[in-house]
């Protein structure tokens, strides 16, 4: 199963751990094909409904992960309590479940980050 991480799951982040402890396998970086935004609270939040101004293509590291362990990344990302996971495409049109937060569950703390020739990174 093919995942796409952003934000502290990454490699070097505080909660990459999480996808060694899977044995998730690092495949690539990448970037969404589509636009969205990315807000930062005490984590980052990818969003689908938010200002045109604000989208970017978001960077990805693209992860595969036995399936029977999908749930475990659920658990963990509070999914579909806090997260939706949703399948998405990457640049190249690898298809991959990425976990974006609803508008509404979004703080109003929390701020979006701007991108910067069209992307987006944390």
């Amino acid at each position: 199963m093919i995942i796409f991480v952003y934000g502290t799951l990454k490699r070097g982040y505080s909660n990459h751990h999480f996808l060694e402890k899977l044995k998730a396998q690092f495949l690539r970086e990448s970037l969404t094909k589509e636009m969205y935004c990315l807000a930062v609270n005490f984590a980052p939040f990818a969003i689908k409904e938010c200002k045109k101004e604000l989208k970017g293509k978001i960077v990805i590291e693209i992860y595969s992960i036995d399936k029977n362990k999908i749930s475990l990344l659920d658990e963990f990302e509070d999914a579909p309590r806090f997260y939706v996971r949703q399948l998405i495409k990457d640049i190249n049109n690898q298809k991959g479940w990425l976990y974006f937060l609803p508008k509404e569950r979004l703080s109003n703390r929390a701020h979006f980050l701007s991108p910067k020739k069209g992307i987006i990174c944390f």
